[in-house]
């Protein structure tokens, strides 16, 4: 595979380009296991299940999350990732899972899937029912549903009702999929197409359905990433407290059984999880929840995972894959002098006074690439590649922010 493009987005900082996901992730062994076994699992028993890995800026967490979503895809899984931008109303039931459906994806699959799904789906329920669905009235439809499909009655059942009546009757479906991707429809509109309930009342059940519609179309269930979950601390009390009673309750109800077929990740800092003024550990019906799995002894089963420094091991790992990736990408080489000194020069900068590696992958990786990409340019002084990305990131506050 041609990596020049992921290197290209290393330069400038995005997100690297999704094919490329794992080819970095140096030292998470047991981390990139425990989603492919988490994913096995949802796919294995039908149920659901919650994982949390806490860790600093730049310890790849949003890169596991990428890495989930290749896993899962292959699969064929939906998925929906979440990330600060989606949690200004995330304490009401209606702002949450609306969120969900406007992020909704599939794997390979370019724009929100939702459309497309529910086509199909209607397709497969008028063959089901030897075209006598057609002859089903609007008011008849959700009982209908709820007996055949095993739908629960309430919004869900409500909303697919409406977009199976409409498609069958060749009438427009924009204000349902408009409404159900987030965007704001008057509820009288609603209410013409035979809502009577709405996701601010039963957005549970409506997530239960979804799940189980999915599931009838054989997709093995949907993959819920949330990122950036520290970035709630920013929220004024009331409404975070909220939004903490909310997390409370997403774990209530994957874990209890409640809602099964869904695999959900939480990614944030420690700094969020024990912070007790705007963190988790201000919220105690959250924080007792999970408190317990934080310790020295994290196992596989542990719900929660502290994700660790790097070793220097994987760090000089990482150092050999990026010179590597680098040669073949361009072509060109680097003797064995030059890697030993890259690899002195990142051990002497990023060991700290204890002895322990004090980089993030994500700084890491960076660093390497603008010294090799000086490096190649100028092959005769590697120390003046060294010191000019030294002098670079003395002179930035924070270089690397969005590596990954």
């Amino acid at each position: 595979m041609d990596q020049r493009p992921m290197l290209e987005a290393i330069r400038v900082g995005v997100a690297i380009p999704e094919e490329y996901i794992g080819t970095l992730i140096v030292g998470r062994k047991m981390e990139k296991k425990l989603i492919e076994d988490d994913v096995d699992y949802v796919l294995t028993y039908g149920r659901s299940k919650v994982r949390i890995f806490l860790g600093a800026y730049g310890y790849g967490k949003t890169t596991l999350a990428k890495y989930a979503i290749k896993v899962a895809g292959e699969k064929a899984f939906l998925y929906s990732s979440l990330s600060e931008k989606d949690y200004k109303g995330f304490y009401k039931q209606d702002e949450l899972f609306r969120s969900i459906m406007k992020n909704l994806r599939y794997y390979g699959y370019d724009g929100n899937p939702i459309g497309i799904l529910l086509d199909n789906w209607v397709e497969e329920t008028k063959e089901k029912g030897q075209h006598t669905v057609e002859y089903i009235s609007r008011e008849q439809l959700p009982s209908y549903l709820t007996r055949d499909q095993k739908m629960p009655a309430g919004f869900f059942t409500d909303f697919s009702a409406a977009y199976l009546f409409n498609s069958l009757n060749k009438l427009d479906t924009r204000d349902l999929i408009s409404y159900i991707q987030g965007d704001k429809i008057d509820k009288r509109a609603l209410r013409r197409h035979g809502i009577n309930h709405f996701l601010e009342d039963d957005g549970w059940n409506f997530l239960k359905g979804f799940v189980s519609l999915i599931k009838n179309m054989k997709f093995p269930g949907l993959l819920l990433i949330m990122d950036e979950l520290e970035n709630l601390r920013s929220n004024r009390r009331d409404l975070r407290d909220k939004t903490y009673n909310q997390l409370r309750e997403i774990l209530d109800r994957l874990l209890g059984g409640d809602i099964n077929g869904i695999h959900c990740i939480w990614l944030g800092t420690m700094d969020w999880f024990e912070d007790q003024v705007a963190g988790v550990k201000s919220y105690t019906a959250l924080y007792e929840r999970i408190r317990r799995e934080i310790n020295e002894f994290q196992t596989r089963e542990s719900v929660v995972l502290q994700l660790t420094p790097m070793a220097r091991k994987e760090l000089e790992e990482l150092v050999d894959l990026l010179i590597k990736i680098y040669r073949e990408t361009y072509s060109t080489d680097f003797s064995q002098e030059e890697r030993n000194a890259i690899l002195k020069e990142a051990l002497e900068r990023f060991t700290n006074l204890n002895n322990e590696i004090s980089v993030s992958p994500r700084q890491l990786i960076k660093w390497v690439v603008d010294v090799l990409d000086i490096t190649k340019e100028k092959p005769e002084d590697l120390s003046l590649a060294i010191r000019s990305v030294a002098e670079r990131v003395v002179k930035t506050d924070n270089p690397y922010e969005d590596l990954f």
